[in-house]
């Protein structure tokens, strides 16, 4: 699975940093500055979109975008340390409450990130 950042916000930078050390190549990061500008990037993203900072977390997942709380679940759930806990979290049908705590608590370091529109 690929994850999308934008790499001119530095708290953006860090969570990629930190989650592509701790994942054991489960995540791909990829700067959205770079990976606008590639084919793959045109076929999923009209032009505006791809000529503007990221609006907000994305993933790529065998062809399909996923965006804020459904990006945060999957994160959760290929991330190798988080494995065991995404398991027993989607057994008792608290994943959805699980990713949508972890994007509140993103939007909301994001509104104290000076970086971030």
């Amino acid at each position: 699975m690929t994850v999308l950042y934008d790499t001119s916000c530095g708290l953006c930078r860090r969570l990629a940093e930190y989650g592509r050390v701790r994942s054991n190549g489960a995540l791909l990061f990829v700067p959205w500055q770079e990976f606008s500008q590639q084919g793959a990037a045109r076929s999923l993203f009209s032009e505006e979109e791809r000529a503007t900072a990221p609006r907000c977390l994305r993933t790529l997942r065998e062809g399909e975008v996923l965006e804020n709380a459904e990006a945060w679940a999957a994160i959760l759930t290929a991330y190798p340390p988080f494995q065991s806990l995404t398991w027993i979290a989607e057994r008792l049908g608290l994943m959805g409450s699980v990713s949508r705590a972890t994007f509140h608590g993103s939007q909301w370091l994001r509104g104290h990130c000076n970086d971030c529109p």
